[in-house]
């Protein structure tokens, strides 16, 4: 969890006498201080952080830690420089609860400029590998720009909104301002662009986001999966497809309020249930 201090905790619930999950015998705590002296640093976490586990196209697993700083109190707000953070906890088995501890930007990579998506393979590996040897990474925002949604990692990719508020608008005031809002889609390992948004061939920088048309603040993204079909083969092995209205596969969808994307993905995922009586 965070604090609006752009605080990132852990806690490890200990188990009391019977062997129940217990507060009394928990561990951990401040994992990460994000937030510096200085207006442009004083960085405030309002959404709640996304955790997953990332095991493919990395070299070690690891849990990861995605957030978006913002002050959602100010969001006309331009002072601050804030920033997306994805967050490398190493501890997959909660053996060791302070292993991660993160003590501002030397403990993690820049990854704005996107070098680990040149197309100079030299400056990639060598960037890929600086990630590699870093306990996380982040992205800064534009001017004004602040991330006031939660974030949704899917099939290794970080999706999220921002907000920029308009130019003209002053906190001061009552004024009513749209702004503009953006949808990002990175790649959870290295900050990447994780497809081509402005469809010229050619993946680039500017590739992370995309402007959408929300008015004001926009809201948190939503996967949406289309029905599924389960095709049975003649030795018994099942197949699972999600079917559009003319039968051809489709694949899940993200929202950012009415505003749809294609995920883009034919993973099959198998839909569990659990039950309890």
């Amino acid at each position: 969890f965070t604090d609006a201090g752009g605080q990132v905790f852990r806690i490890i619930l200990g188990n009391d006498a019977s062997g129940k999950p217990s507060l009394s015998n928990a561990t951990g705590g401040i994992i990460a201080k994000l937030s510096v002296d200085g207006a442009a640093g004083s960085r405030h976490f309002f959404n709640t952080p996304d955790v997953a586990l990332i095991t493919e196209k990395v070299s070690t697993p690891f849990i990861s830690v995605s957030i978006g700083s913002g002050h959602r109190e100010r969001p006309l707000d331009t002072s601050v420089q804030d920033r997306f953070y994805v967050l490398k906890d190493p501890d997959l088995t909660n053996d060791a609860p302070s292993a991660l501890m993160i003590n501002g930007d030397a403990d993690l990579y820049d990854a704005t400029a996107n070098l680990a998506g040149s197309s100079d393979p030299v400056v990639a590996a060598q960037a890929k590998a600086d990630i590699a040897a870093k306990k996380g990474l982040y992205i800064k925002f534009g001017t004004g720009e602040k991330s006031l949604t939660d974030s949704i990692t899917f099939n290794n990719q970080v999706l999220f909104a921002t907000f920029t508020p308009g130019v003209s608008a002053a906190e001061s005031t009552c004024q009513a301002t749209q702004g503009v809002s953006r949808f990002y889609r990175i790649n959870i390992a290295d900050a990447t662009p994780a497809l081509d948004f402005d469809g010229n061939g050619v993946i680039s920088v500017e590739d992370r986001s995309r402007t959408i048309a929300v008015a004001g603040l926009p809201p948190d993204p939503v996967i949406l999966f289309p029905s599924i079909r389960v095709i049975t083969h003649d030795d018994g092995t099942k197949e699972y497809k999600y079917d559009g209205n003319d039968g051809a596969l489709v694949d899940p969808i993200v929202l950012i309020g009415a505003v749809r994307f294609n995920l883009n993905t034919h993973r099959q995922v198998q839909k569990s249930w659990w039950r309890q009586n």
